[in-house]
């Protein structure tokens, strides 16, 4: 009981000194370092490329879908679009081929993630998925297909990082179908004058 007392009475005694401004700031700068030295988790990723079929891909896709499987689309559309154009992917995806193939490919990929997730976990790496998709020049099936996996809701918190990328198809590839695109606008315009030319001739002639 004296041991106690005596312990008590020092407590008591002792004057607590608020520390300084200095010292509050230094902690507070320590505090700040070391969470900055700890390195954030990576989220992992999903990979969706597209690619021609001449060139084999490098690293090997976990999973590969051939869009070779549906039919080139419409002439027209190739000459003045790529798969990035609403109008080629709504055409692809009005065929049963091209978006049944979506379908599995979305449930295919959601499947491997879950399978990478745990995997990943247990071995204390980054989960990567990586998916390829191939068509004959790359620039039109196989970029549509690749953008319409890239507009699936993969994860509510966006756990995942999606990356979406087009092996081949180049500026160089884009700037030659929007020339092609603005020239076919042009000839559109210039047929719809000559029909309103020849209306108002039509009808001059008739008064």
């Amino acid at each position: 009981m004296t041991i106690i007392s005596e312990v008590a009475s020092k407590v008591k005694d002792i004057c607590l000194v608020p520390p300084t401004e200095e010292e509050t700031s230094s902690s507070k700068q320590n505090l700040k370092n070391s969470k900055q030295s700890q390195p954030e988790p990576k989220r992992p990723v999903l990979e969706i490329t597209s690619y021609d079929r001449f060139t084999p891909p490098s690293p090997t896709p976990d999973l590969e879908y051939d869009c070779r499987i549906t039919n080139n689309p419409s002439e027209e559309l190739r000459k003045t679009c790529t798969g990035l154009d609403a109008i080629l992917q709504e055409e692809l995806m009005s065929r049963s081929s091209f978006s049944n193939m979506v379908t599995r490919a979305e449930s295919d990929i959601r499947r491997l993630m879950e399978v990478e997730d745990v995997r990943a976990l247990r071995a204390g790496e980054t989960a990567i998925v990586r998916v390829g998709c191939l068509c004959g020049s790359g620039h039109h099936r196989s970029v549509a297909f690749a953008e319409k996996l890239g507009q699936v809701r993969w994860c509510e918190q966006g756990e995942w990082e999606v990356r979406v990328s087009h092996r081949n198809l180049t500026s160089g590839v884009e700037e030659m179908k929007r020339i092609k695109s603005e020239k076919s606008k042009m000839r559109e315009n210039k047929e719809i004058e000559k029909k309103d030319i020849h209306g108002c001739a039509g009808g001059a002639a008739q008064k």
